[in-house]
């Protein structure tokens, strides 16, 4: 469902231009509800609307909290297994095209913390949900907007799908505030520890240089994923057919 939410009325509007649906009770003030196959109707809409004070946001079903990155990720969940490191590449490449998608269109996502993530191995996809701290910039994004939106990606994510902790000095998991967001750090360092032994030098190197913010864009920090990617999965199938 595709959803315009404005809260400035005392009682709740509820405006359904293309389906009837309940009015709901728990809100204050207008809600204008698209059905999924109007989008082009609510982005037609989308600067208009905005600058009016409108909120646009997307409701889904909920999502089954077993596909949560975190509890994939995390050793302390997993009790120290790790996601195997081809299927976290497939990951972080999927998250990479989502970035790309947004940065070609003016919007940063910000808030980069792994509950975010969710991973639905059936359908081989990744799904991105609270996108109420991204910000867009209608005038266009900067070289420096796009770099730190990958470092907090490469430091609260990345780094968190391939080692199974996040990366030292990252924002903490709970609930972070815009200015948080804003005011975090632009680069971090690497900590290697015992347990990273497992992973190859090229994936140690590409996380030094995404912490580091080399990375200007999304689709080069995709085309080195990649590139890692492949060489892995052609070296497991040697292996299979030795």
């Amino acid at each position: 469902m595709l959803f315009y939410a404005h809260r400035t009325a005392k009682q709740t509007r509820y405006h359904a231009p293309h389906r009837q649906a309940q009015q709901p009770t728990s809100l204050m003030g207008n809600i204008l509800r698209y059905g999924t196959d109007s989008s082009h109707n609510l982005l037609a809409d989308l600067e208009m609307r905005t600058s009016q004070g409108w909120l646009p946001y997307i409701a889904i079903d909920k999502l089954p909290r077993v596909q949560n990155l975190l509890l994939l990720c995390d050793t302390g969940y997993t009790h120290g297994r790790f996601l195997p490191l081809l299927e976290g590449l497939v990951i972080a490449l999927q998250i990479c095209d989502i970035l790309d998608h947004a940065h070609n269109r003016n919007i940063i996502y910000r808030d980069h913390k792994i509950l975010h993530y969710y991973w639905n191995d059936k359908n081989n996809g990744v799904f991105m949900i609270d996108w109420n701290i991204a910000k867009r910039f209608p005038e266009g994004l900067s070289e420096s907007d796009i770099q730190f939106d990958l470092v907090q990606f490469s430091a609260r994510t990345l780094h968190y799908i391939l080692t199974g902790r996040p990366a030292p000095g990252a924002l903490p998991l709970g609930p972070n505030r815009p200015e948080e967001i804003e005011t975090a750090s632009r680069n971090y360092s690497a900590h290697w520890t015992y347990d990273d032994q497992r992973l190859p030098k090229d994936i140690k190197q590409l996380l030094e240089k995404a912490l580091a913010g080399e990375f200007l864009n999304a689709r080069f920090l995709r085309q080195e994923l990649f590139s890692i990617y492949s060489k892995l999965n052609q070296l497991i199938k040697g292996n299979h057919r030795a």
